[in-house]
């Protein structure tokens, strides 16, 4: 009997034969193919590890950013039902993918040629054997490009919620109390050097979004990061036009006095909360702009805390002597001009006999206690 395939010796025929290791070859290449492609794959993924956050923030857009090179996470806050921000709710608005996930191919490239030209200047640098030079001589990268600490603060003070108390609590946990991490977020000096980088993306985020937030800013002026040497001065910038219109140090601390706080108990936050009480407070009191300058005092919690170091100096040096120039006695004095209830005249009232004056403290009702009989 034939058998179908096979010659009457047996042997299989000879196109028959063909076919069949044609075929063998192409599963063989295709295998090599596949397993190629899942070679390419993790690699592509291992590298695209590099470009994101050290953290994934999964309660913020998880679209990766371009970050001069540098990667990271949107920031933005998701969009309800969605696991990405209003800007990146499309695919097409994703063009770095996703953190957690790998970098498309053509955008790979792009990330890893700006890793290179990082790595180069840094070699650069290092072969000088002077480092202070090299930065001099190499150009800031424009990390964070628009900056101000008071929308930073803003940007801090949202990551103050309750599943981060609890995530630091656990991780404080053995930790001495020296080097355990705050669990309130109420200044940048309570954030992570991860947080801080996540807050400086979204701040540079928003003002870049909202023109009219960037009048009186200069580009490139904040901290490049958590770890910039300059971090100290340069996240103090807030730029030209001010954010708080009047202070006076006797309204300020008589506000500070009713909170039952010291200075040392004063934080960012209940620093900024005290400056913006104190400009609405005197804007309510036009008598006691007298001799201010619109945006003259502190505008930002460093400012403060620099000035509240020069008054302790003043009066650990003692009291100065007495000066007929009216401007350096207001200055000395921290006095204000009073409205009289009676004849409407103002009077030049010194803040330290405000009690006897008025015998029941109060503060927002000083013209309605002032008559003619209380200046005899």
């Amino acid at each position: 009997m034939r058998v179908p395939g096979l010659d009457s010796d047996g042997s299989f025929g000879a196109g028959e034969a063909r076919d069949a290791g044609a075929s063998i070859g192409a599963s063989r290449a295709a295998l090599r193919r596949a397993a190629r492609v899942r070679e390419q794959q993790g690699l592509r993924l291992a590298a695209s590890r590099r470009f994101d956050p050290a953290v994934i923030d999964r309660a913020t857009c998880l679209a990766r950013i371009y970050g001069n090179g540098l990667g990271g996470q949107c920031g933005r806050p998701q969009q309800v039902g969605s696991t990405f921000c209003g800007r990146h709710t499309r695919e097409e608005r994703r063009p770095h993918g996703v953190v957690g996930e790998a970098v498309p191919a053509a955008k790979l490239d792009v990330f890893l040629k700006a890793e290179h030209r990082r790595l180069r200047a840094e070699r650069t640098r290092a072969s000088s054997g002077d480092a202070a030079s090299s930065r001099a001589r190499v150009q800031r990268p424009p990390n964070r490009v628009w900056y101000t600490r008071h929308e930073m603060l803003r940007q801090a003070l949202r990551l103050d919620t309750p599943e981060r108390r609890d995530r630091i609590r656990v991780e404080n946990c053995g930790v001495q109390a020296g080097q355990a991490i705050p669990e309130d977020v109420s200044g940048l000096v309570d954030l992570e050097p991860w947080e801080y980088d996540q807050c400086l993306l979204a701040t540079d985020a928003l003002l870049k979004d909202n023109p009219p937030l960037r009048a009186g800013l200069k580009r490139n002026m904040g901290p490049e990061s958590a770890v910039d040497p300059e971090r100290s001065t340069r996240e103090r910038y807030n730029g030209s036009r001010g954010f708080y219109c009047w202070f006076r140090w006797g309204v300020f601390e008589r506000l500070q006095a009713a909170r039952g706080l010291s200075d040392d108990q004063v934080s960012e936050l209940v620093c900024v909360e005290l400056l913006e009480e104190t400009s609405k407070w005197i804007s309510a009191h036009p008598h006691a702009k007298a001799g201010l300058t619109i945006h003259g005092g502190p505008q930002c919690y460093p400012a403060w805390l620099d000035q509240v170091s020069d008054r302790r100096l003043v009066r650990e040096a003692g009291p100065a002597p007495f000066a007929a120039d009216g401007g350096s006695a207001l200055e000395r004095l921290d006095a204000r001009w009073i409205p009289c209830r009676d004849c409407g005249r103002y009077r030049l009232v010194d803040s330290s006999s405000l009690p006897a004056l008025m015998p029941d403290g109060g503060i927002d009702d000083q013209s309605a206690g002032f008559g003619c009989g209380v200046w005899s």
